[in-house]
């Protein structure tokens, strides 16, 4: 193995590895909630109230009950 193919290596690791405890920070610091009944897309658009596909549909049926 030569110097370029371990730095390299050496970098996807270390950055494998930092966004692996990234990842494990953001999940058990109750920062990432995998629970919530809405969907993550039509909480943010725009366009949500006036929607006719059926993922907006069942989250606007979900929030009247």
């Amino acid at each position: 193995m030569n110097r370029k193919v371990f730095i390299r290596t050496t970098g996807r690791i270390f950055f494998l590895g930092g966004l692996a405890a990234a990842t494990g920070y953001l999940v058990a610091g109750g920062k990432v909630d995998a629970t919530c009944s809405k969907s993550a897309a039509c909480q943010k658009c725009r366009k949500y109230t006036d929607c006719e596909l059926p993922l907006a549909l069942e989250t606007r049926q979900n929030e009247k009950e």
